[in-house]
């Protein structure tokens, strides 16, 4: 894992920012155990967590997230 590479080389737990699209609630408790200084930023969490078998598939998963949260969005104006 990337984190684990950076702590290897001496780089301070709270001076990591993760980046990411898509966490899963299960990932991002997982994540905060083990790295429990470590910053996490994400763009959305997914309450329904759907393994991925490919890339096509995440691509898929993220087009139908945007049009539902386009259409929650729109709906609560």
């Amino acid at each position: 894992m990337a984190v684990d590479v950076l702590l290897s080389r001496g780089v301070p737990e709270d001076r990591i920012l993760f980046l990411n699209l898509i966490a899963s609630p299960e990932g991002i408790d997982g994540f905060a155990k083990r790295f429990p200084k470590l910053r996490v930023v994400t763009a959305f969490i997914d309450q329904v967590s759907i393994p991925f078998r490919d890339m096509s598939s995440f691509l898929a998963n993220l087009i139908l997230h945007r049009a539902l949260m386009r259409r929650i969005i729109l709906f609560q104006v």
